[in-house]
Protein backbone atom coordinates (compact mmCIF):
# COMPACT_ATOMS: atom_id res chain seq x y z
CA UNK A 1 0.00 0.00 0.00
CA UNK A 2 2.85 2.40 0.77
CA UNK A 3 4.55 1.66 -2.54
CA UNK A 4 1.31 2.33 -4.41
CA UNK A 5 0.85 5.64 -2.56
CA UNK A 6 4.45 6.62 -3.37
CA UNK A 7 3.86 5.80 -7.03
CA UNK A 8 0.74 7.98 -7.15
CA UNK A 9 2.63 10.87 -5.54
CA UNK A 10 5.49 10.49 -8.01
CA UNK A 11 3.19 10.41 -11.04
CA UNK A 12 1.21 13.40 -9.76
CA UNK A 13 4.39 15.39 -9.11
CA UNK A 14 5.65 14.83 -12.64
CA UNK A 15 2.24 15.82 -14.00
CA UNK A 16 2.26 19.09 -12.05
CA UNK A 17 5.83 20.01 -13.06
CA UNK A 18 4.82 20.52 -16.69
CA UNK A 19 1.82 22.73 -15.87
CA UNK A 20 3.77 25.72 -14.60
CA UNK A 21 3.32 27.91 -11.55
CA UNK A 22 -0.25 29.03 -12.34
CA UNK A 23 -1.93 25.87 -11.05
CA UNK A 24 0.03 25.47 -7.80
CA UNK A 25 0.15 22.31 -5.70
CA UNK A 26 3.45 20.98 -7.01
CA UNK A 27 5.23 21.77 -3.78
CA UNK A 28 2.99 19.44 -1.78
CA UNK A 29 3.64 16.47 -4.05
CA UNK A 30 7.39 17.04 -3.99
CA UNK A 31 7.31 17.46 -0.19
CA UNK A 32 5.57 14.09 0.19
CA UNK A 33 8.10 12.40 -2.07
CA UNK A 34 11.03 14.05 -0.26
CA UNK A 35 9.64 13.10 3.14
CA UNK A 36 9.14 9.50 2.09
CA UNK A 37 12.68 9.19 0.75
CA UNK A 38 14.13 10.90 3.84
CA UNK A 39 12.18 8.51 6.07
CA UNK A 40 13.50 5.45 4.24
CA UNK A 41 17.07 6.74 4.44
CA UNK A 42 16.80 7.62 8.14
CA UNK A 43 15.29 4.26 9.05
CA UNK A 44 18.20 2.55 7.29
CA UNK A 45 20.74 4.75 9.08
CA UNK A 46 19.21 4.21 12.52
CA UNK A 47 18.98 0.46 11.94
CA UNK A 48 22.73 0.08 11.37
CA UNK A 49 24.09 -2.14 14.12
CA UNK A 50 20.68 -2.86 15.64
CA UNK A 51 19.58 -6.46 15.36
CA UNK A 52 16.21 -7.86 16.27
CA UNK A 53 16.02 -10.05 19.36
CA UNK A 54 16.07 -13.76 18.54
CA UNK A 55 12.39 -14.21 19.44
CA UNK A 56 11.34 -11.55 16.88
CA UNK A 57 13.24 -13.06 13.97
CA UNK A 58 11.41 -15.06 11.37
CA UNK A 59 12.27 -18.73 11.12
CA UNK A 60 13.97 -19.57 7.83
CA UNK A 61 13.00 -22.68 5.95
Amino acid sequence: AVGLWFGFQLISAFGVIGQGAQTGGGVAFMAHIGGFIAGVVLVRLFAIGNRLPQRWRRETI
